[in-house]
């Protein structure tokens, strides 16, 4: 058997799986087990799979695939991990409903949720198998369990991808922490081509971007990426790539809307690579363009397309992302197999944090610090677009202070107790000059999830930098504020904790964050 019967000795995820833990924006519920097993394996086998059964209690569009994992299973280098998800007959899994992306974990890697986005898969209730695949470097990754004897594993060649159906294998002991992320069906909208193009592509070229036209027909939130590719384009290797949207111009692609993250899918088989990561973004209705930027190794990746028109195309270096706008290039044949899914149920604004005005002016805010109070919100369906402070020019300095802010959400306590927290969100730079009344500004954000992590508590943060003394921010009433030095230049730290180095205080400062979310279910 595989697994390890040693008790677990977990620490919080670091830096580098956070970019891993991130749910995306719409989710309302899970099926499958949400806490962690007390009980790590031995460093998994390649080529193997194996999975714990789960009941689905009403219908969904399942987007996400989760498992607790580590790199610290005793082997050096890196091992490659899929999930999928197996229907049920007769206690064992069988038919295989679907595949997310693979996720590269090196060795030394902390226990930490790490998850990856699927097609929207509908599922009606009963029971499904969430299956961990596994391929070389064996021995690297660990997952955990403990609990009702709920696993069944079999050996299953990872280069073919998971098996279908699963195969006959062998029960064992523990149920895995593993989990699926789903919404309503209802609100799955899908935009953009769901068929399978005829025609492959040859390997796709690097530094170039290809897209095809789509129409939204109502108002919604982007949960989703999709796009139809395979790795049998002749090289050996594997190509990065990533999904563009952009605004119709006239016919062609124009301004860039949002890139989603980089992936290298190197699974031989075709599939529906899904980017479960995008920023939520509001699209209102009318024509863009789904693209497909590629860098190097080239000749790797192939998309799917058929038919006349529709595709337009231009070389882009993708080391410095793609372009804004999408620039000049040549129209072809072809509608790609790409599509969006979006919630286009109505949304309303809200605020999270301080929306009225303190009676207390701090001093001159110093250089390289940021400082905060701390706000909770409960709705994981909110997306944040915007962050607002209460502030003026009056703290006596002379010339102008550089102004960002941020929020970072509660992960949990550490080993030692002290509050662990990532930022989930960072504004671009305001300046602000001596003599400015006070006034609130406001500081745009990228579209983020709130309520990713597993404790709905928020700090929102005033970075200053630049020249100290200029700047003042307002705050009063309850003990809630909280000062973390920084290096302005460098932006925020991605996380620290609140441990003894973290100065706290007597005010809670006049600061907000605006969001908007569902009205319906």
């Amino acid at each position: 058997m595989e697994r390890l019967l040693t008790a677990l000795n977990c620490a919080l995820a670091a830096l580098f799986m956070l970019a891993v833990f991130t749910p995306a924006s719409t989710l309302a519920g899970t099926f499958g087990r949400t806490d962690i097993g007390t009980l790590p394996s031995a460093g998994l086998s390649a080529d193997f799979k194996r999975g714990s059964k789960f009941t689905l209690q009403e219908e969904a569009a399942v987007q996400q695939l989760c498992a607790y994992l580590d790199g610290n299973g005793g082997a050096s280098g890196e091992q490659r991990i899929r999930y999928a998800l197996y229907r049920d007959t007769s206690g064992k899994p069988s038919a295989r409903v679907v595949v997310g992306d693979e996720i590269l974990i090196r060795s030394g890697y902390p226990g930490g949720w790490f998850c990856t986005g699927i097609p929207d898969t509908e599922l009606t209730t009963g029971q499904y198998w969430i299956v961990l695949h596994t391929g070389g470097v064996a021995g690297v990754i660990r997952d955990y369990a403990d609990g009702p004897a709920d696993w069944y594993g079999n050996a299953d060649a990872y280069a073919d991808n998971a098996s279908d159906p699963f195969g006959p294998g062998s029960a064992g002991n523990g149920t895995l922490s593993a989990f699926a992320s789903y919404v309503s069906p209802q609100q799955v909208t899908k935009a953009g081509r769901t068929t399978i193009g005829t025609k492959t592509s040859g390997g796709m070229s690097a530094d170039f971007k290809r897209a095809s036209s789509f129409t939204i027909t109502a108002r919604g939130r982007l949960s989703s990426m999709s796009a139809y590719l395979d790795g049998q384009g002749g090289t050996v290797g594997s190509q990065q790539a990533s999904y563009v949207l952009y605004r119709d111009a006239n016919g062609v692609p124009g301004t860039r809307v949002l890139q989603g993250q980089v992936m290298a899918p190197t699974n031989a088989a075709p599939a529906w690579y899904t980017d479960g990561t995008v920023p939520p973004e509001i699209l209102e209705p009318g024509k863009y363009w789904f693209a497909i930027h590629t860098g190097g190794v080239a000749g790797v990746l192939r998309n799917y397309a058929d038919g006349t028109g529709n595709w337009y195309g231009n070389s882009d270096t993708f080391s410095d992302g793609p372009s804004s706008p999408f620039g000049a290039g040549n129209p072809g044949n072809g509608t790609l197999s790409a599509y969006i899914t979006y919630d286009s149920r109505p949304l309303r604004t809200g605020q999270l944090g301080r929306t009225d005005i303190a009676t207390k002016p701090s001093a001159g805010l110093k250089a390289n610090a940021m400082r905060g109070s701390v706000f909770v919100y409960n709705n994981s369906g909110a997306v944040l677009n915007e962050l607002s402070a209460y502030l003026d020019g009056l703290g006596g300095a002379a010339g102008s202070q550089k102004i960002r802010m941020a929020v970072y959400e509660l992960y949990d306590r550490s080993a030692n107790q002290y509050d662990f927290w990532y930022r989930i969100a960072e504004s671009q730079e305001v300046s602000i000059a001596a003599g400015t009344p006070p006034g609130w500004v406001r500081f745009p954000v990228v579209a983020t999830s709130l309520g990713a992590g597993p404790v709905p508590v928020f700090y929102i943060t005033i970075e200053s930098g630049d020249t100290g003394g200029v700047v003042r921010d307002y705050g009063d009433g309850d003990a809630n504020w909280l000062s973390v030095p920084i290096a302005f230049s460098q932006h925020a730290p991605s996380f620290f904790y609140d441990d003894p180095t973290v100065t706290h205080g007597n005010v809670t400062l006049s600061v907000y964050g605006t969001f908007t979310e569902p009205t319906s279910p």
